[in-house]
Order: C-alpha cells, then structure tokens, then sequence
C-alpha cells in the first residue's frame, strides 16, 4: 500500500517516516508543502495528515490565524483525498485544553474528520533529538514553565510514536489516545534534573487515556541526562 504523509518534515512526520522504513507492505510517500499536494495524493492509496501546527503558544496568541490556518487545511486535505482513507495525527488538548484556541481549533478539525470517515490518533508530550524547545529543555536550562509545577504528562519519545502509527495506522478507528503508560509529574522532572526552574500557570496534565501499551515514561530521564551532557 503507498501511504501519502502530508507533514512528513515537522516533527511528528519525520519520526514516522522512518517508522515506515523496515515496513516491506507499506510505501511511505513523504509530502510536504513544497509539493503539489492534490496530485501526490492522487498516487496514494492512504492519507497520514501530520500537518497542523503543534505551536500552542503561537495558536494561542494568534487564535484566528490559526483556526483559518488548521481549519482550512483540513478541509482541503479531505476534499483533495477523493473518499481515501484517511488518519489525523492530532493532539490529547482536544480533550484537556478545549478552553483554549489550539485545542478548540485541532478538535474542529477532528470533527471535520470524523464526519467524512477518517479517524484520529492523539498525541501527548512528547521528547526528540530534533526538537530544541520544549518543557524538558525549559527545565533543565532552568528557564520559567509555564505550567503548574504538579502537571502530570506522559513523556513519549517521538520516534516510539512515529513507529507506532506507522505500524497501526490501518487498525485504528474512531480516535485513540497514545504515549507513555505511565506518567510523571513535571516537579519529579525538575528534582531529578536538578532544575532551578519557576512554575506559574494551571494544571495541564496530559496522558491517555486507556492505553497500556506505551512505553516506560522514565525513558524522558535519558533524555535528560543527553540535555545536561551537552551544556556542561
């Protein structure tokens, strides 16, 4: 099967590009912006749509831009698709941030999604060797988090994740959650890093829900241990 990824140099889509690269059933036909998006996806037989922005802080300050930007993006992806199957990485703040313009705006395009068939695999916090800035860096360069210091996530690496959807995208159905099985509070975090860090803003756990199959979310520790490495 030749599987269009719209997205597939953010973040998320690079990690599942190379979840595809050991499939011998599956072709993984990377697409990005700079391509013709509505002729790639006439060549494919099923769509990964990895390619609204993960951006919260820019969401959140820009809250018309980016609902025109995910909303409208959605849209035509589907209308481009012509009725093929079609997966929706999105994000756990559908459900745990609906009070704010990123998730309000990524659960309407999950709407959009469902009403025409497809279905929805939500991602929660996740850590990567690509990615320089997030709340695991914040925390060990002792920079200001902008959470409640007992928010409670569920630490994913992104390639685990890539790996997973690559291997399950056919399988899943309506919309599941994914990531580590466990979770850690970000105080556990900051102790173990050491991390002088201040908290200030509200509770923002993130975790699945029913699903036991993630890995270990102390692997984020390693992760850690990579960062502080590199800045001594």
């Amino acid at each position: 099967m030749r599987v269009g990824l719209i997205g597939a140099s953010g973040f998320v889509g690079s990690a599942i590009v190379k979840g595809f690269s050991n499939s011998l059933d599956n072709e993984c036909v990377p697409i990005t912006k700079a391509d013709n998006i509505g002729l790639k996806l006439k060549e494919v037989d099923f769509i990964i749509h990895s390619a609204n922005s993960a951006k919260r802080f820019i969401a959140n300050s820009n809250p018309d831009e980016d609902r025109r930007e995910a909303i409208d993006k959605t849209n035509w992806i589907l209308e481009a698709s012509n009725g093929k199957p079609l997966l929706l990485v999105s994000s756990i703040s559908c459900r745990t941030q609906l009070n704010t313009p990123y998730g309000s705006n990524r659960f309407e395009c999950e709407r959009l999604v469902l009403d025409n068939g497809g279905s929805i695999v939500r991602l929660g916090p996740m850590f990567g060797e690509s990615r320089t800035i997030d709340v695991v860096h914040d925390i060990c360069r002792d920079r200001k988090v902008f959470v409640a210091r007992n928010t409670k996530y569920s630490f994913s690496n992104v390639d685990w994740n890539g790996s997973y959807i690559a291997k399950n995208f056919e399988g899943i159905s309506g919309t599941i959650e994914i990531g580590a099985r466990n979770s850690i509070s970000l105080d556990e975090l900051a102790l173990y890093a050491k991390s002088e860090s201040d908290f200030i803003g509200e509770n923002d756990d993130q975790f699945p829900l029913e699903f036991n199959n993630g890995p270990d979310v102390k692997e984020v520790f390693n992760f850690v241990d990579k960062i502080l490495s590199s800045l001594n």
